[in-house]
């Protein structure tokens, strides 16, 4: 089986997580593109973790 690769664009973390349970239910590796000013609003300390 070939692994698929999708990329989605969300905008919030909630969207972030519904996306990569439903990715992770249909065998897809979602790439996930957050939206500038969420990661703005999270600092630089978010990247850390």
């Amino acid at each position: 089986v070939k692994n698929k690769f999708i990329c989605f664009a969300v905008n919030t973390l909630k969207q972030a997580e519904e996306t990569i349970k439903e990715a992770n239910k249909n065998n897809i590796k979602p790439i996930i593109f957050i939206k500038y000013y969420i990661v703005k609003g999270f600092g630089i300390d978010w990247i850390k973790t």
